[in-house]
């Protein structure tokens, strides 16, 4: 039984690994179905891997995302210069500058851009419909 759980668990992860490369979508539809697969498992130790595979992938993108946001806020800060990054969860992170002010901000693990609307943190679960956003003045 644990090896045939450790067998199974380990090729989750390698098609884990391989999603982290995919656009967010894909990937948490990937995750779904890796959830799927390992919790109807008649083995009871993989049933119990599918909550740690896709809570993780969604943690490491959110502070990827908030890493970004500083990446982008500090650059402005220092050069009055707005970088154009990729946001872990869509395809670049959103800007939206006001005077001195810079608005910068991520879609989130929903993937639907709020225009901005949320806060610094993220939800967990993936289930917000609200952005990862940072505002920063120079």
């Amino acid at each position: 039984m644990k090896t045939a759980a450790f067998d199974a668990i380990g090729r989750a992860v390698t098609q884990l690994a391989e999603a982290d490369e995919r656009p967010w979508i894909e990937s948490r539809d990937l995750l779904k179905d890796l959830n799927r697969e390992l919790s109807t498992s008649g083995n009871p130790i993989s049933q119990a891997a599918p909550d740690e595979l896709l809570g993780s992938d969604l943690l490491h993108r959110g502070h990827r995302a908030q890493l970004r946001l500083l990446r982008v806020a500090t650059h402005y800060r220092a050069t009055g210069e707005v970088l154009d990054l990729d946001d872990p969860f869509g395809t670049k992170l959103q800007t939206r500058g006001n005077g001195d002010a810079l608005k910068v901000w991520s879609v989130g693990a929903e993937g639907k851009d709020h225009g901005g609307t949320g806060g610094f943190g993220f939800d967990r679960d993936g289930k917000d419909a609200k952005d990862i956003v940072l505002e920063v003045r120079r």
